[in-house]
């Protein structure tokens, strides 16, 4: 299997696992830990420079998603004055 097969694997994983679980991979739970070390790992290559101009479109959609999930501070619409 090549860097790029690997690297699609990996991605059509967490795409999957977004629309199953409707949330973001956990860096809190073992299973979750490889796709989040993944992410942070394609993040940091982002940042460089380095990621290759396909994968970094995928990666940017990805992340678009990722957004689509992310966990809302629930407090601030219960107490707004508070936060």
């Amino acid at each position: 299997m090549s860097n790029n097969e690997r690297w699609e694997a990996m991605y059509l994983q967490i795409v999957g696992y977004l629309y199953t679980y409707k949330r973001r991979p956990s860096k809190y739970d073992e299973g979750d830990l490889r796709m989040v070390n993944w992410l942070k790992y394609n993040r940091k290559l982002m940042v460089r420079g380095e990621l290759q101009p396909e994968r970094l479109e995928k990666y940017n959609t990805l992340m678009a998603l990722c957004e689509k999930y992310q966990r809302i501070n629930q407090n601030a619409y219960v107490n707004p004055d508070a936060v």
